[in-house]
């Protein structure tokens, strides 16, 4: 009878466990799956013509050396919140984008340099109450 109560209690905490399988980031207690553009190519093409983006997910984009980071929504058809990280995965600044209607696209810059950005689904900044200065813990694996 222990032997089933040691199986079952394992049963709950390991089901209550959740695993994310792959990069992923983590903002305030939530865990998003990440896609990673570290490329020219991938950073390139971004989020580019994609119609939905899944809740939980997003694309990290990595930079080989610190820089001023610029983002765009060029061909981009989803609104998005983008965070701007450094090297140690804080928050440098953040901005909400709206897909671009009118060519040329503007660009938006970061304040400071940086080594990484992410790409959310617009209302994520808001709903987690995201703030300059937040960390965001980076799993690469």
């Amino acid at each position: 009878m222990k032997f089933g109560f040691l199986i079952l209690g394992l049963v709950v905490i390991i089901s209550a466990c959740k695993i994310t399988e792959g990069p992923s980031v983590k903002i305030k207690g939530k865990t998003f799956s990440v896609e990673v553009a570290n490329t020219e190519d991938q950073r390139r093409l971004g989020l580019m013509y994609r119609k939905t983006l899944p809740d939980k997910s997003g694309m990290l984009f990595v930079y080989p050396k610190n820089r001023q980071l610029s983002v765009w929504t060029k061909n981009v058809l989803i609104p998005l919140d983008v965070l701007f990280l450094n090297n140690d995965g804080i928050v440098i600044d953040k901005v909400t984008l709206e897909p671009c209607k009118n060519s040329p696209c503007e660009a938006f810059n970061s304040q400071s340099t940086g080594l990484y950005f992410l790409e959310l689904n617009k209302g994520k900044i808001e709903e987690l109450n995201i703030s300059v200065g937040d960390k965001v813990e980076i799993n690469l694996d």
